[in-house]
């Protein structure tokens, strides 16, 4: 039984939240501060009619972790204001009959004002600033409160109204607020009396199941009917009459509750949760709808209940959703792929040829970006890559947009052999020219057809006919390209370029001194030796007579070659004749040679062999 009466509170439960809304932490902090209020005002304005009609959840006080609630619920369709509270799990089900209401009207104001005076709380009802009279509640939002071992309330609501708690010291206020005038609300005097005795007698009203309104002034056919000291018998009949129908409504709304007791009996018996010792109520978006937008699904996730996302064309949480652009509004350039997202249309890249965000793209011109190479002409063209550009500049080479230096030093060589060329980019230089040379003073030019026709001159200077060679004077001077030598004497003159060249005789060019009967002769080159002249014999450094042409002297000379000594031997005069004639020739012939290579200033050639 106690599994049942557990699952039975929970459907119940679940009954009080069908209509209920998310949490409200402005509403919930203005309540905990005025809970502890002797008497305290929640109003409410401009609740609109609902599309579907139904039993509406205005506002719901829940105490978590406890067995106490306190709901606020409309029913258009009866015409009631019910109030609920559950009082340690006991429900207990109240209402007020407001005449005024209907389907699809719109409510501008519903004041609740609530006295937790005990004994003797009550609410009074107002809507649209008329009363609607007042119910008992044993047990008062306070003492729900108090009674906590850790006092906590969260109060659910609906977002498309407005919701107000207030003190005691603002119901001036709240009358104002709400355009009500002040003689709608009567002052505490003149309270019906007999509720309160009423309420002070009744012992047993904490178990009470339901405690009905009183009576109001502004409406005398329904409530508890007020005690008269004078009735007349047809206000006696008239009361019966209404007790009478009261009782056949009342017989009525019982059956039907007997109906729906017997289902969610059957209900109850072949549920398979009410067997657990205690139930937890997950929120789902049956009993807490969250404030979704328009349109916008609530799902039920393991976290709670969640609004969907946004309906097509709008952007957001599912909370609140902003129209947008999409992919049907052809937003993009012509062309261009659309793609709808979480956050609105995206569009691709621009065709080729164009360039944007791909909203709005414009026709690109080739030659925007400077896609050539500095100096070479760009020339925009329809086809890709929408530019063309001219041939790279002078002393470049490659394809317009990549130009690379020309090394004309390398390719054509413009320069002169002995002077240096600098490759420039572009371009190149030449030196001077050399020492020695004369000609252009240095020249740069760019390309290879210029390297190529625009050679550098440079002249050879001769130093020897201009004067300018450093040679010893009475020596022969040979040209050279780009300088000079200075080589051997003149004929007539020996010496060299270390000692000069003089005339005196037995001196041989390279300063070795001969007999003064005695003639040089070049061994090799820059060598020379002596040898004495006809009629004259010895080693060439010291020579004596030789009157038998022998080649030995006539008498001992002072000196050690061998040809120094003198020799008796027996000449024959044909043998002497033949040794003369030679010697003759021989002598014409060194002589010859001699003076030829003087002339070629010294030079030694390696064939010539030494004249014996």
């Amino acid at each position: 039984m106690h599994g049942l009466a557990t699952c039975f509170l929970a459907l119940t439960c679940l009954t009080f939240y069908a209509d209920a809304a998310s949490l409200d932490p402005v509403v919930t902090k203005e309540l905990e501060e005025q809970i502890k209020s002797e008497e305290l005002l929640i109003s409410l304005q401009h609740i609109k009619p609902r599309r579907r009609a139904s039993r509406e959840t205005l506002f719901v006080v829940d105490f978590p972790n406890s067995l106490h609630k306190f709901i606020l619920m409309l029913d258009r369709l009866s015409k009631k204001v019910v109030v609920e509270t559950v009082e340690d799990g006991r429900t207990r089900t109240q209402y007020f009959t407001v005449d005024s209401l209907d389907e699809f009207g719109a409510i501008g104001s519903i004041i609740l004002v609530i006295n937790q005076t005990q004994p003797g709380a009550y609410v009074n009802l107002y809507v649209d600033c008329k009363s609607q009279g007042r119910i008992a509640t044993p047990k008062s939002m306070r003492d729900m409160f108090s009674k906590m071992k850790n006092p906590l309330l969260q109060v659910f609501r609906e977002r498309k109204y407005d919701m107000e708690v207030d003190s005691e010291e603002n119901f001036r206020k709240v009358i104002q607020r709400n355009n009500c005038p002040a003689s709608s609300f009567p002052s505490e005097a003149s309270i019906t009396k007999n509720f309160v005795d009423f309420i002070d007698t009744s012992k047993s009203l904490d178990h009470d199941p339901n405690v009905q309104a009183m009576q109001s002034s502004y409406y005398p056919n329904r409530g508890d009917i007020p005690s008269a000291t004078e009735l007349s018998e047809s206000a006696i009949l008239e009361a019966l009459n209404a007790l009478i129908k009261a009782v056949n409504t009342l017989t009525v709304d019982v059956r039907n509750q007997h109906q729906v007791i017997d289902r969610l009996r059957v209900l109850l018996e072949n549920c398979n949760i009410c067997n657990s010792a205690s139930i937890t109520t997950q929120p789902t978006c049956g009993t807490h709808p969250p404030q979704c937008f328009a349109r916008v699904q609530c799902q039920d996730t393991p976290n709670g209940p969640r609004c969907g996302p946004c309906p097509y064309g709008f952007v957001g949480n599912g909370y609140e959703c902003t129209a947008v652009r999409t992919c049907r509004d052809y937003p993009c350039f012509h062309d261009v792929q659309c793609r709808d997202t979480d956050h609105g249309y995206e569009c691709g890249p621009c065709p080729a040829g164009y360039e944007g965000d791909g909203e709005h793209c414009a026709k690109r011109s080739g030659c925007e970006y400077s896609p050539c190479h500095p100096g070479v002409q760009c020339i925009p063209i329809n086809a890709h890559p929408f530019y063309r550009c001219e041939g790279c500049p002078p002393g470049f080479t490659g394809n317009g947009t990549a130009c690379r230096d020309i090394d004309e030093c390398d390719l054509e060589e413009p320069c002169h052999p002995d002077v240096e060329c600098t490759n420039l980019n572009p371009g190149y230089r030449c030196g001077p020219c050399p020492p020695g040379y004369t000609g252009s003073s240095g020249f740069s030019g760019i390309g290879l057809e210029e390297a190529r026709f625009r050679r550098q001159d440079c002249h050879d200077i001769d130093e020897c006919a201009e004067g300018i060679a450093n040679c010893v004077p009475h020596s022969y001077c040979r040209n050279l390209e780009g300088s000079y030598r200075c080589e051997g004497c003149d004929p007539g003159y020996m010496g060299n370029q270390s000692m000069g060249c003089h005339t005196e005789l037995g001196l041989c060019p390279d300063g070795s001194r001969c007999h003064q009967h005695a003639e040089c002769y070049q061994i090799m080159y820059g060598r020379y030796g002596c040898k004495c002249k006809i009629g004259f014999a010895g080693d060439g450094v010291v020579c004596g007579p030789d009157q038998d042409l022998d080649g030995w002297p006539d008498f001992t000379l002072n000196c050690r070659d061998p040809r120094c000594k003198k020799v008796n031997t027996r000449v024959y005069s044909k043998q002497a004749n033949v040794k003369i004639e030679e010697r003759q020739w021989r002598s014409k012939r060194a002589h010859a040679r001699h003076s030829m290579l003087r002339n070629k200033g010294g030079t030694f050639d390696s064939n010539l062999k030494k004249l014996s």
